[in-house]
């Protein structure tokens, strides 16, 4: 898997070495066509100027000046044809047994192209079609016709080592000079980079220094550019979310090892006990303590098992309504002997035909921590009610009101905490602290929605469920 430094790397050296080649590239073809364009220009000029020297006369075709170009002339290379045979009239001493291409071109005409010279030279060649000039005073009396020029073609060259030579010049220059951009650059290009991922190189160095010992550290963004500033929020925001989460899961482990170390102790206080005396009486007093230790044990552990899965055993059963009658009741049985120890005022307004549209097994155990938790904190002659609202076709409620209780408003959101409870009921043993955070995790998972509300000293929790939630 390549870095983003060696994709950044990359791309830019790759972008940068494409950019100046093609640039270089450009500048030569541009240079080449320049030159080869003046090339070609002094070569017409040349041609011109032999074929204006080119006379025909009585006798036949002659220079002006001569059967020699001019002398500013000398290096050029040339050839007198005849248009119809191609019949070479006259030739530079400079061509010597050599022969320039032929190449038909039609009366003022020039037609350009490369060539080889005597030397294993590389020459570049002119071919200029024209007619001989004609001076009527030369002819006299002589037939017009015989005056008539025929079509000539005159045939220059020059060797265009001038023109390799400064390409050579102009091609070694743009290599130096586009080696030491690409050097120059590169360099540039890898200091930039390297300042430009600092940043993320810092928060790598942070990343890797993040342990469970230093979840409470938070990730310092002072100077992060721009575009780093959501990374360090987010991840600021998961250990913030992650310290939470472990320091829920710490309070429930303590506050799991509090609650079954009581029990614990006593059940093997009674097993000692009905160890040390045998007999039937104390033996059957001892059995039946641990009887009832194991089922606060067992209804313990039900508890921390349901909140630790997060839903109900049959959470993925169809939906059905319960039958709110019977499971009040139910639970007011089991309840029965701490309401009436504790003489508390009892209102049910439930009636037997109500139905609340979630599973019973669900609504059975809200219930019955509702109840249970109502009894266990409301003081002897206090009062405690249950009823069911209905508000139509949308939603049904169960409220257990009880009071009065000494809880603030501060109080409220916390009252669904695993193992919360009042200072000063932390040495009853029978209530464990999870009642409340099961109901909450029940009617969460199932989709209903609990609110809680203090009135002076009533405490009122209402579990409401929508009625669409029923199975048809």
């Amino acid at each position: 898997m390549k870095s983003i430094r060696g994709r950044l790397t990359i791309l830019l050296l790759g972008g940068l070495a494409l950019a100046l080649g093609a640039g270089g590239a450009a500048v030569y073809w541009i240079s080449e066509a320049s030159l080869v364009r003046q090339f070609d220009a002094g070569l017409k000029s040349r041609a011109h100027t032999l074929a204006s020297l080119v006379k025909l006369e009585p006798e036949g075709l002659i220079f002006e000046n001569g059967d020699a170009p001019p002398a500013m002339m000398a290096e050029t290379y040339f050839e007198l044809r005849l248009g119809s045979s191609g019949n070479v009239l006259k030739k530079s001493a400079k061509l010597g047994d050599l022969s320039l291409p032929q190449c038909e071109v039609a009366e003022n005409e020039y037609v350009t192209a490369n060539t080889d010279l005597p030397g294993s030279l590389n020459g570049r060649a002119v071919w200029f079609g024209f007619r001989a000039r004609v001076d009527p005073d030369d002819w006299g009396n002589a037939e017009s016709s015989q005056a008539s020029p025929e079509l000539l073609t005159i045939v220059a060259a020059l060797d265009r080592g001038p023109i390799d030579r400064a390409l050579g010049t102009l091609l070694t220059t743009l290599l130096m000079v586009g080696l030491s951009v690409a050097i120059a650059v590169a360099i540039l290009v890898a200091l930039g980079i390297r300042w430009g991922l600092a940043p993320i190189d810092r928060l790598s160095r942070q990343l890797g220094r993040v342990s469970g010992t230093t979840l409470s550290e938070r990730f310092d963004n002072s100077g992060a550019p721009r575009e780093l500033a959501p990374v360090y929020r987010e991840l600021n925001g998961m250990l913030d979310r992650m310290e939470q989460t472990l320091e829920r899961e710490r309070s429930f482990a303590d506050g799991a090892a509090h609650e079954l170390r009581t029990p614990l102790a006593e059940l093997r206080a009674a097993a000692e006990v009905a160890i040390k005396w045998p007999e039937a009486k104390p033996a059957m007093v001892s059995l039946n303590q641990v009887l009832q230790i194991g089922h606060e044990m067992e209804q313990l552990v039900e508890s921390l098992l349901l909140i630790s899965r997060g839903n109900t055993a049959d959470g993925s059963s169809h939906l059905k309504q319960a039958a709110m009658g019977s499971i009040v009741q139910g639970c007011l049985v089991n309840a029965r002997d701490a309401i009436n120890q504790k003489r508390l005022q009892l209102v049910v307004e439930v009636g037997n035909g109500e139905l609340f549209p979630a599973p019973a097994p669900a609504v059975e155990i809200i219930a019955r921590n509702l109840i249970d938790n109502a009894v266990q904190y409301t003081p002897a002659g206090g009062n405690l009610t249950i009823r069911t609202e209905n508000s139509g076709d949308h939603s049904t409620a169960l409220v257990v009101e009880n009071g009065p209780v000494e809880l603030a408003q501060s109080d409220l959101p916390r009252l669904f905490e695993p193992f919360w409870r009042m200072d000063r009921a932390r040495s009853d043993r029978r209530h464990v602290g999870l009642g409340l955070t099961v109901v909450h995790r029940i009617a969460t998972t199932m989709g209903m929605r609990i609110e809680t509300e203090l009135r002076g000293d009533q405490l009122q929790i209402r579990v409401c469920a929508e009625n669409s939630i029923a199975p048809r």
